[in-house]
């Protein structure tokens, strides 16, 4: 049924993108400056030397400055704090030779091109054989997309690091694989907070050559953008992360178990604790599930990440409805393995729709929930994807398992 009716779905998906870049582009009903204002007034300052560099870089002065000088040339007042490791201000700092204005839509233009392109390219490389165009639209058009746009966000990058990364497990040139796994550690480490679970899969995974190669590539950044902050500009990021949680801009708009907590008991000890036992839980948990039975074919380990990312997400300390543009790898998976399994993309369909629904829902200002429902839609996307590997996990991609394909049976 879904092929008969692709006429139809597919044009209807692209005028949903189309609509969103012209609602962007006309910054109708969007807030002004986006997000990227924050992340264009640090760079920019960084860029013509103010105060202490980058050790001063998480300073509420610094950033105060940074943003006085902005409103300075735009006649804007900037509120937004700057909270992302350094790497994220080098992904931005082309763009500070441009206007504000004119940064904004040239960075969303190009982050946006570079987001389809990964989505398409992650589609077509695991590959799905059938309706890659369909599965790309779906993933493009969705809320989360929406919101990554309007506010400039990193995650509309998302889809590419997952694409470079994914390109980086086939056998290649050594230093195919150490360039590609470059630009996508590049890109995630803008915001660590979101991958944390990955470690446990990453752990199994470590005989992959890419694999390696990404965990080098992490910590050298991770040594460098120490080096560069310094102890002063490390405890400086811990308060305002601190300050930022618990004042600034509460957990209450998140989609995390954090926010669930702080919707049911309120800001205290306790919320924070369950906050950092629900993390710890779901990395010792995750870690124990992939020990006791870990992937083997190709469907297996495509489930067994969707199922990861999905959790990770819910457990993260902070993650807003932009942030879930990392659940086009799950969507992209699970078509997949349904197809290679000999079923059509016809289960994505309601899954892609509620969580869309849940987005809409919770962020609507009339609408007031005892706890937001992403998180607890992530939950079950979680556990669904995992307990699937039953009767999808044994599917093989050419008669070969996936595993064993790109290095990873060996390595769990």
């Amino acid at each position: 049924m879904l092929r008969r009716r692709e006429h139809l779905i597919q044009p209807a998906l692209a005028g949903i993108v189309a609509s969103y870049l012209l609602v962007v582009a006309l910054q109708i009903g969007q807030q002004w400056p986006p997000d990227f204002a924050a992340f264009y007034a640090v760079a920019r300052a960084l860029a013509h030397g103010q105060a202490g560099g980058y050790a001063d870089l998480y300073s509420v002065a610094f950033q105060t400055r940074a943003f006085e000088v902005l409103s300075s040339v735009h006649g804007e007042v900037f509120a937004e704090l700057f909270l992302n490791p350094p790497p994220a201000v080098w992904l931005v700092t082309p763009w500070t030779v441009l206007p504000l204005r004119i940064a904004f839509l040239t960075w969303d233009a190009f982050a946006f091109a570079l987001g389809a392109v990964g989505t398409a390219w992650l589609a077509r490389q695991i590959p799905i054989r059938r309706d890659p165009g369909l599965v790309t639209l779906m993933a493009l058009a969705s809320y989360p997309f929406y919101l990554a746009l309007g506010e400039g966000q990193y995650d509309l990058l998302w889809p590419l690091a997952l694409a470079l990364f994914g390109s980086a497990l086939g056998p290649q040139p050594t230093w195919h694989v150490w360039a590609k796994t470059g630009i996508s550690s590049l890109i995630f480490v803008a915001k660590p907070e979101l991958f944390l679970v990955l470690v446990g899969p990453a752990v199994f995974a470590r005989r992959v050559p890419a694999v390696r190669a990404f965990a080098v590539w992490v910590a050298a950044l991770a040594i460098f953008s120490l080096v560069l902050i310094g102890p002063r500009g490390l405890v400086a990021a811990i308060h305002l992360e601190a300050y930022n949680i618990s004042q600034r801009y509460t957990p209450l708009a998140d989609s995390t178990a954090l926010s669930v907590f702080w919707h049911l008991l309120g800001p205290g000890r306790l919320t924070v604790a369950l906050g950092w036992a629900a993390l710890a839980l779901a990395i010792v948990g995750m870690a124990l599930a992939w020990a006791r039975k870990p992937p083997i074919g190709s469907a297996d380990w495509m489930l067994s990440l969707s199922s990861v990312v999905c959790l990770s997400l819910v457990v993260a300390p902070h993650s807003l409805g932009h942030s879930l543009t990392l659940l086009v790898g799950p969507l992209v998976w699970c078509a997949a393995a349904l197809q290679q399994s000999g079923r059509g993309l016809g289960p994505l369909i309601p899954w892609v729709a509620t969580i869309n629904i849940a987005l809409l829902v919770d962020s609507a200002p009339g609408i007031a929930l005892p706890v937001p429902l992403t998180p607890l839609v992530l939950m079950a996307a979680a556990v669904i994807a995992w307990r699937a590997r039953r009767w999808l996990g044994s599917s093989t991609v050419d008669g070969k398992p996936y595993g064993e394909r790109a290095g990873l049976g060996a390595a769990s």
